[in-house]
């Protein structure tokens, strides 16, 4: 008999270096605790999110109040498509086509306002969907790379912590976002074929329809699957690499068609953004924003703080920029008249880091602390419920105990990222975390932009628990 021929090198052989026991079938305590985990997952987003929900019809915005913070500029396009108006962020006539959101967040409300109606209840109940399989994507990460009760041990951390949960019942994108986002990386850990990766970049398209910040993502991951030295034939990679470019295409593709019919112009994500965050992150060290004041008349004024300025010519630069793309983004006006002032608002950020590139650079090594001590946890959110007087004293408090616990886990993942340097297996984890904090870096961000990829954060520090503990015991 001939020599047998050895096994060509795969994705497989990066992504199934798992502890050996990792996949074994679970005992039935396991099982048993698994179950119990599970129902108390379901039980603490149900009471997290009972509060928020209404069987009440939500009211058709007429302006920026009736809805809460972004999320007027999600629930109109839904609105509107309902209405047979169009995707359209207007909240009155005429509607005119819209840019400002990228699609797949407001289609869904749209599918669930079509299938449930329109009331806080659809919404808040997909969100609790959302964020129920998000953790059970998590959860088999977890168990494809630790063993049984490690990835146990996981999954009570998410039943107790998870700050995107804490959005649960906000119309916003972090629950669909860290879905999609924890879909991605539970396809990642299973052997690659161009069967698994087609859906991979289905995932991956919505993610960028969703949140368009993580436009290279599909970029990065096809690098390291194609560079990797771990494995040797690269070739092997190349279908699988192929289908994922192909599903992120399958989703983005017609956005970007039907941005070039209706606008006339290549548009392959949103219209504008970009210059006003840029702007932002050039002073914004944490606090209010803007101040809003209402006047007797109900009209609306907006004052920006002086240290937003650097100077009297540059205030005279941005405040009928800013005031103008504010104008336009309350409104709902998504066209291509809020370009103009995002590029002027762009133009003074680009500027004032030219001109000062040291201070910029400092000022964003203080946001990052900002964004990585994430204070929303969901057993936050269940114990702040007290009245008004005591919410806020027993809300300082809960924030202040989940600050310290988001740094330990913060601290942690950054050990894990430097151990997973020496476990391929881990490495698609780490992208996915670094991706999503170093993307939010140069732009002024807020602490709940990081959410999405808070799962993987949770998972590197398990991680590094894991490997701390097994090199311990070995040495005892």
């Amino acid at each position: 008999m001939g020599a047998a021929k050895s096994a060509p090198f795969t994705l497989s052989k990066i992504t199934m270096d798992a502890t050996p026991n990792a996949l074994a079938p679970l005992n039935r305590t396991q099982g048993w605790t698994t179950g119990m985990l599970l129902l108390a997952l379901a039980a603490t987003r149900l009471i997290a999110a009972s509060s928020y929900m209404s069987t009440e019809p939500l009211p058709v915005a007429t302006d920026w109040r009736t809805l809460s913070e972004d999320a007027v500029t999600y629930d109109m396009p839904a609105y509107n498509l309902l209405a047979g108006y169009g995707y359209s962020g207007s909240l009155v006539a005429p509607h005119e086509p819209s840019a400002l959101r990228t699609p797949t967040y407001p289609l869904t409300l749209a599918a669930v306002y079509t299938m449930f109606g329109r009331s806080s209840l659809a919404a808040v109940a997909a969100n609790v969907l959302f964020d129920f399989i998000a953790a059970v994507f998590l959860f088999g990460v977890a168990r494809r790379k630790l063993p049984a009760w490690w990835a146990i041990a996981f999954l009570g951390a998410v039943v107790v912590l998870a700050p995107w949960s804490c959005f649960l019942g906000r119309r916003l994108t972090e629950p669909l976002a860290t879905m999609l986002v924890s879909a991605s990386l539970y396809l990642l850990m299973l052997p690659a074929s161009s069967k698994r990766w087609l859906g991979l970049g289905v995932c991956l398209g919505m993610l960028v329809m969703c949140r368009p910040v993580f436009a290279l993502l599909p970029v990065v991951l096809a690098f390291w699957a194609l560079s990797d030295h771990a494995v040797g034939l690269r070739k092997d990679l190349a279908r699988p690499v192929a289908a994922m470019i192909v599903g992120v295409l399958l989703c983005w593709g017609p956005w970007t068609v039907r941005n070039a019919v209706v606008f006339d112009r290549f548009i392959p994500l949103a219209v504008a953004g970009t210059g006003l965050s840029l702007w932002a992150s050039t002073w914004h060290d944490g606090g209010r924003y803007w101040q809003v004041k209402e006047g007797p008349d109900g009209e609306i004024t907006r004052t920006l703080p002086d240290q937003a300025f650097a100077s009297d010519a540059e205030r005279k630069r941005v405040v009928p920029a800013f005031d103008h793309y504010i104008e336009l983004f309350f409104s709902g006006g998504g066209g291509l008249a809020i370009a103009e002032p995002d590029r002027k608002l762009r133009e003074v950020a680009l500027d004032k880091i030219r001109e000062r590139p040291v201070d910029w650079m400092a000022l964003r090594a203080r946001r990052t602390v900002h964004l990585l001590a994430q204070r929303y946890f969901i057993t936050g959110e269940i114990l702040d419920t007290r009245s008004s007087v005591e919410r806020a004293r027993r809300g300082l408090q809960v924030r202040r105990f989940f600050g310290q616990i988001a740094w330990v886990i913060a601290i942690l993942s950054g050990l894990g990222i430097l151990l997973s340097v020496l476990k391929p297996s881990w490495r698609p984890v780490s992208i996915v975390f670094l991706y999503t904090w170093l993307i939010h870096f140069p732009t002024h961000a807020l602490p709940r932009y990081l959410a999405p990829g808070y799962g993987a954060a949770m998972l590197l520090a398990i991680f590094a628990i894991h490997q701390s503990y097994a090199k311990l015991r070995h040495r005892v």
